[in-house]
């Protein structure tokens, strides 16, 4: 295998080019947002706490209730941030990527472009280069969001009740798994599809066209 089809978020990052800071901004607020977490358990574990050993008092209510409220409203803010600074870079790499193909499309043999419908045309440069946003927009971003929130909360849980802690990794062990899988599936969702038009490649930060189908791909190449 390639070591492009190995590694396709460097290559969709790539693709991205200036516009993937946007990315990467993106995804440090994700990563914020999954450690304000932990506030909401911190706070409902000491009120429990209190309230169980008869301790509560207004001071310790209201210290709860401004810890869980707070990193609430932090945790939503970084998110909906994380949301708009990834649909930004994601729609921004999409439209490169559409001018990059269009542009070889202006350089290709005419045969292979005539030999292709309008609609097949259109479906590429719209719904097949549109699933790469689930990826860009979605998918990495949430991925770090819903990973960090389990590990903080593990981590607080060691310190409170090690038995628990690790009862709680069940879940999350289960969960990995299927979040890979759909992870898997949309990463390259153009990669390898045989419908888009003129066997275009992605060669040293550039699409080029493929001329003879049947011919080999030299090294650094990758059929979209």
């Amino acid at each position: 295998m390639h070591k492009d089809q190995e590694k396709p978020v460097k290559l969709l990052l790539t693709w991205a080019g200036s516009d993937k800071w946007y990315l990467f901004a993106s995804v440090f607020c994700a990563f914020l947002s999954g450690l304000f977490v932990i506030g909401p358990y911190v706070g409902i574990y000491h009120l429990m706490d209190a309230v169980l050993l008869g301790t509560l008092t207004r001071k310790g209510l209201t210290d709860c209730i401004v810890l869980v409220g707070v990193t609430t409203i932090l945790r939503m803010v970084l998110l909906g941030l994380s949301g708009v600074l990834s649909h930004k870079g994601a729609y921004n790499a999409l439209f490169r990527v559409r001018c990059m193909i269009i542009e070889q499309l202006a350089k290709v043999p005419l045969g292979y472009v005539s030999e292709r419908s309008t609609g097949e045309i259109k479906t590429v440069l719209n719904e097949n280069i549109e699933k790469l946003e689930l990826c860009l927009a979605h998918n990495i971003p949430e991925l770090v969001s819903y990973l960090t929130g389990p590990v903080v909360i593990f981590l607080y849980l060691m310190t409170v009740n090690i038995p628990l802690a690790l009862i709680s990794l069940i879940p999350l062990l289960l969960d990995i798994p299927v979040m890979m899988a759909v992870f898997q599936k949309n990463v390259r969702p153009v990669a390898g599809d045989q419908r888009i038009p003129c066997r275009l490649q992605f060669r040293h930060g550039r699409i080029c066209p493929r001329y003879a189908p049947h011919q080999s791909l030299p090294d650094g190449q990758q059929i979209l």
